[in-house]
This record gives C-alpha cells, sequence and structure tokens, in this order.
C-alpha cells in the first residue's frame, strides 16, 4: 500500500489515513474556521484587498500590511466569542468591501456593535474600520427592521459625505450629492439622506434658518463644514 509524505498508508478510497484527516479537521475550532481559512485570498473590489480575521484590540497592528478586510463571517465569529466592550479592527482601506461593511451594519442594528471609522496615522489615506462590542448577549440579538437595508445608492452617499466628513469638506447641495452617486434631481438625493438619518448614520443639523446645513457621522462623529 503506498504511503504519504508523513509515512501514513494512502488508502485509495478514504485518500488518507483516519487519524490524519481527523487531525485536520481539529486544525480549527469551527467558529474561528470560517474567519481564517480564507486568509491571504484577494478580494474583487475598489482596492487590492486580502482578507483576514479581525484583529481584535489587544493585537499591534502593523502600519505596513495595507488594505485588508475580514469575511463577514469573521466578524459575526468574533462578535459572538467577544466579551463586552472590546474592540477590533475588522477592515482597513479607502473604503469597505460591500460584503462585510452590511454585515456590520446588520450587527449594528441588531444592538451588538457600535461602529467607528478613524484614520490610522496623520495623513495616512486608509482609515480603520472597529467595531466596540456591546453589552447585549449574542443571543438576545435585536431583530434588525426591513427599513435598515439600505439600497447600493444609500450606501454611496454614506461613503461620499463620510469622506467629504473627514476632509472637513463643506456639506454640497443635494443637486451636487445626486450627480455624484448617479441618481436624477435633488429629491432623489434628499430621500436618501432622510434614510440614512432614519438608520442612525448620520444626524443634520441646520444653520440661519435652514438655509445652511451640517452633517455628522455618527459612528466617527466626523462633521462636513457647514453648506448648502
Amino acid at each position: 500500500m503506498p504511503h504519504d509524505l508523513q509515512g501514513f498508508p494512502v488508502s485509495k478510497r478514504a485518500g488518507r489515513h483516519p487519524a490524519v484527516r481527523a487531525c485536520r479537521r481539529d486544525v480549527f475550532p469551527p467558529r474561528v474556521a470560517s474567519a481564517a481559512v480564507h486568509c491571504g485570498r484577494p478580494v474583487m473590489g475598489q482596492e487590492a484587498y486580502h482578507q483576514h480575521r479581525p484583529f481584535d484590540g489587544a493585537q499591534c497592528l502593523i502600519s505596513t500590511a495595507g488594505p485588508f478586510a475580514a469575511s463577514a463571517d469573521g466578524l459575526s465569529s468574533w462578535v459572538e466569542q467577544a466579551l463586552p466592550d472590546r474592540m477590533c479592527v475588522y477592515a482597513r482601506g479607502q473604503s469597505v468591501p460591500r460584503g462585510v461593511g452590511a454585515r456590520a451594519m446588520t450587527l449594528m442594528a441588531q444592538g451588538l456593535i457600535h461602529l467607528r471609522r478613524t484614520r490610522h496615522a496623520p495623513g495616512d489615506p486608509l482609515f480603520d474600520y472597529a467595531a466596540r462590542r456591546t453589552t447585549l448577549p449574542f443571543d438576545k440579538a435585536r431583530l434588525v427592521p426591513i427599513s435598515t437595508t439600505l439600497p447600493p445608492e444609500t450606501r454611496l452617499l454614506f461613503e461620499v459625505l463620510a469622506r467629504m466628513a473627514d476632509d472637513g469638506a463643506r456639506c454640497p447641495s443635494n443637486e451636487h450629492l445626486a450627480a455624484l452617486i448617479g441618481v436624477r434631481g435633488g429629491k432623489a438625493a434628499s430621500k436618501h439622506i432622510a434614510k440614512l438619518t432614519e438608520a442612525n448614520m448620520i444626524a443634520v443639523a441646520w444653520h440661519e434658518d435652514f438655509a445652511l446645513r451640517q452633517i455628522e457621522i455618527l459612528e466617527s462623529g466626523a462633521k462636513t463644514g457647514v453648506g448648502l
């Protein structure tokens, strides 16, 4: 009977010795495997992301690591196991890939995490996307209302506003915002702003008798300049 490189007999039927198969299954616990098996796999998107499990708050972040993002299931696995008030960085980049970004918003709507986005270092074009665990037990998560499921144009508007707030740029008109996200007319942009407000993602403060406004990104506290 042929043997493998480790000296175990190989069966044409089984492929490997049963002890080896059992050992390989036990390399990662089931919950950790979903977050770990995809490490290093490139993710298609606007940037060359690499998947990695979320970096727990106790771990040292490597400034030269470049853009990365945890898988959506990896983020859920961390949330399930993390202690209250624990923090992780689940992505670094100019934006978050849609899958993990949507999962993060769902977990926040369930009351399980708070989200925050900060620059890794002054002048660094990349952001650290962090999640802080709340005290709510995982099995007591709130049901997510359908209204919090945001369409792509609304999520795109949020990214546009977040970048403007990070740069301190003035808040543009609804017509300008509509052009930036590819919708027609200021009324359409106004509806997307209302969706973001209802989802507790932004807050709009009006100045000078509602002639000017300032938009705050609630996850980071960043604010745009006062504009139209």
